[in-house]
Formats: C-alpha cells, sequence, structure tokens
C-alpha cells in the first residue's frame, strides 16, 4: 500500500471513529471532528477514493474500504498506545496526551510502538519500579519547568 501523509491518515481515523459511532461518515461530521473547513474534507475525501482506502461521492456516506479499515486500525492502535503512554508513563494529562499522540502517530513504526507497550507493561508487572518512577516524576514537578 501506498505512504499516505499524515494529514491523510488523520481523515481515515477520523472517518474510522465516526463510522464507530454511526455506522457512516458525513463531510460535515469529518470537519467536525477535525475542526476544519468542509471544502478541504472534499480534497482530501477525493485522495483517499483514489488510493482505494475509502468510498466516496459527492453527496453521499463516506465508508471505509478494507484497506480503509486495516489503516485506520493500526493509527488508531498507534494513536491509543502513545496517549497511553504519555498519560500512564510520563503522567501528562489526557488533553495534552492526545494531542502528542496525535502528532507521534505518524511518524512511529509498529515495532518501536512495541517497546512503547512493552515499557507499560513492565511498569505494571514491577511495582518497586513504578513506585520509584512516580516518587521521581512527582519531585520533578515541583522543579522549574523549561
Amino acid at each position: 500500500m501506498e505512504n499516505i501523509t499524515s494529514s491523510l491518515e488523520d481523515y481515515l481515523e477520523a472517518i474510522y471513529i465516526l463510522e464507530l459511532k454511526n455506522k457512516v461518515a458525513r463531510i460535515t461530521d469529518i470537519a467536525k471532528h477535525l475542526n476544519i473547513k468542509k471544502s478541504s474534507v472534499s480534497k482530501a475525501l477525493k485522495i483517499l477514493a483514489e488510493k482505494d482506502l475509502i468510498n466516496y461521492e459527492p453527496y453521499k456516506f463516506i465508508t471505509l474500504k478494507p484497506a480503509g479499515v486495516i489503516l485506520s486500525r493500526r493509527i488508531l492502535n498507534k494513536h491509543k498506545t502513545l496517549k497511553l503512554f504519555c498519560e500512564s508513563i510520563l503522567h501528562i494529562n489526557e488533553e495534552n496526551s492526545d494531542t502528542i499522540a496525535c502528532k507521534m502517530e505518524h511518524f512511529i513504526s509498529c515495532s518501536n510502538l512495541q517497546n512503547f507497550l512493552h515499557l507499560i507493561d513492565f511498569f505494571k508487572e514491577n511495582n518497586e519500579i513504578n513506585e520509584l518512577w512516580e516518587a521521581k516524576i512527582e519531585s520533578l514537578s515541583n522543579k522549574e519547568k523549561c
């Protein structure tokens, strides 16, 4: 499958989330979800349709094709894993974790993502180390920030 831009990945992820919620996606819903103009959505949908990732015709519902579903699931899995890492290991608040995960998900490989998962599991399985880390994070949070 062709590589796609991080922007197009965001569209796929939005369509996937909207399909889970509403069974289909509409341009208006995608624009609202991504906080962008409908005209921008139309352009991106044409490209995704050309890449055979979505079913799209103007003024109709948008759905993912099988290849789009596979890619969307991968993107969403990366997002969820990175967000969990930011929240549970780095103690970053939910909103900032979501923003960071959204940026990182486009550039991290599946093998590197596995390392994030291994580290999350490591902390879960090693309570003493987790407690030391928690104490370190707490002590650092009281210091001057960059």
